[in-house]
């Protein structure tokens, strides 16, 4: 704002409907010519605030002061109450600017400045020294898996490499910061529900001796049903992109089984013992450096594989994890929240310890659920985060892109938004915005981003991963 210091006497023209605001600082101010009385505005706009109008006609004002005091004219009424935004204009530049009181409903909000995700932070910090790894999952449903940028009557066909953890890992390495997806999570219920295989949606994965999964739902965890081990020669094998020394392998313990475990065809690394308790394990494996295959075999009993990361111990790296599950819901009765069972998603974050956590899965909710629903997602989102935190993850919740759909129209949509603002509050997270920040379904589908009318395609993917970026841009 301007400064006018004690003793000077300035002319103002103000226009029609506009008001002047004058802040007194060390001072008072007194304004003549002017057509309204002079007001307090401090309970509405801040303290050490009057203000003059908004003028009914174009008048000169001549203000003076008996100390310091800044001074600029609002477009308007000078007094809203807290929480409503408003443009100014600046009589120096001629540009619509923010007032003084909507400066401070900014410097309250959630969007003033992301908060710090200290974890995040530590976790990058490694790998840019080289002192260690940083693991961030994605926790959504089927556009976090992907679907609609791969080919195929599903869009899933080559869908991984495509997806938000595939564009995310690449949006950190363009940024400069070592990053790798190189790990797969359950089967994404993609076989169970859509009859397209892990394998064609993930060449990096494939099955010996048809290694099968379970039922869709049956032992729900990160990234849907795992794959079961059951007989000889049934293997899982998953080969990363990077030259790797280590790998962490997730399975159950649920019922007795045995497994071995051995890299580019080379001799075991040992062998691992489920148990009967049920629990998720994490077992890590290290050997020679170099590229290839990592295999998981049954040796014995019944034996469920959730999931790997590979990575290479010498070259750390951001590793992102997918979680998705197509078609999934907070609320579903086998989902993250309500499965009862120790290998939940919410069980399975404490045994992964990721860094971050990204929260994006709502499109289900809103168009299967209606506004009848969103009590009970607030309710799930909350216990997820919950999860989130207790496992020592940063947590990011994600608003949902725009769809053809009625609950998109009709204002069903912006309810969960609404919930999704609340509970990022609560717990002080910083949100991925995409539906305030990206276009309506009409005009983002004449750009092609997407392969129907709810799944992206690849462009579309890598728009909404740089909503991602902007909102855990730590390192700047």
């Amino acid at each position: 704002m301007p400064i006018l210091y004690t003793g000077t006497t300035l002319p103002i023209s103000v226009s029609v409907g506009q008001t002047l605001v004058v802040k007194e600082l060390t001072g008072t101010a007194t304004v003549t010519g002017s057509s309204a009385a002079r007001e307090d505005a401090s309970s509405s706009i801040g303290a050490g605030f009057v203000v003059y109008g908004p003028q009914p006609s174009a008048v000169s004002l001549s203000m003076t002061t008996t100390g310091l005091c800044e001074w600029q004219i609002v477009n308007g009424d000078a007094t809203p109450a807290k929480g409503a935004l408003r443009v100014t204009l600046d009589p120096i530049t001629g540009l619509d600017v923010l007032d003084e009181g909507s400066r401070e409903v900014i410097d309250a909000s959630l969007y003033k400045r992301t908060p710090r995700l200290k974890k995040l932070q530590s976790g990058i910090a490694k790998v840019m020294a080289g002192t260690g790894q940083c693991y961030i999952g994605m926790l959504g449903d089927s556009t976090t898996v992907g679907a609609g940028a791969g080919t195929g009557a599903k869009f899933l066909i080559g869908a991984r490499s495509k997806s938000p953890t595939a564009r995310l890992a690449a949006a950190l390495v363009a940024a400069g910061i070592p990053a790798s997806d190189d790990s797969w999570f359950g089967e994404h219920i993609i076989q169970a529900f859509q009859s397209v295989t892990r394998e064609q949606y993930d060449s990096r994965f494939t099955v010996s001796a048809a290694a099968s999964y379970h039922a869709d739902g049956q032992y729900q965890s990160l990234g849907g049903i795992p794959f079961n081990l059951n007989s000889a020669g049934k293997a899982v094998n998953f080969t990363p992109t990077n030259t790797v020394d280590t790998v962490d392998i997730y399975s159950y313990n649920r019922v007795a089984g045995v497994f071995d475990v051995s890299f580019a065809g080379g001799a075991s690394l040992g062998t691992v013992t489920n148990l009967v308790t049920p629990t998720i394990k994490k077992t890590t494996k290290t050997f020679t450096r170099g590229t290839g295959a990592v295999q998981a075999i049954w040796v014995s009993g019944n034996v469920d594989i959730l999931g790997m990361v590979a990575y290479d111990s010498t070259t750390p790296r951001v590793n992102v994890m997918n979680w998705g599950t197509y078609g999934d819901k907070l609320t579903a009765a086998n989902g993250y929240v309500n499965n009862v069972n120790e290998w939940r998603g919410g069980a399975a974050l404490s045994v992964v310890a990721p860094d971050l956590v990204i929260v994006d899965m709502t499109i289900n909710h809103e168009i299967a659920d209606g506004l009848a629903g969103v009590s009970a997602y607030k309710a799930a989102l909350t216990a997820l985060c919950n999860d989130v935190v207790a496992s020592g993850a940063g947590l990011v919740l994600a608003t949902p892109h725009y769809v053809n759909n009625v609950a998109q129209t009709t204002g069903i949509c912006d309810a969960y938004v609404a919930a999704i603002r609340d509970v990022a509050l609560a717990f002080n997270a910083p949100i991925s915005d995409v539906y305030r920040r990206l276009d309506d379904y009409a005009t983002f589908n004449t750009q092609g981003m997407y392969a129907d009318t709810l799944h992206l395609t690849a462009p579309g993917y890598a728009a909404k991963i740089q909503e991602v970026m902007r909102v855990i841009n730590v390192w700047s």
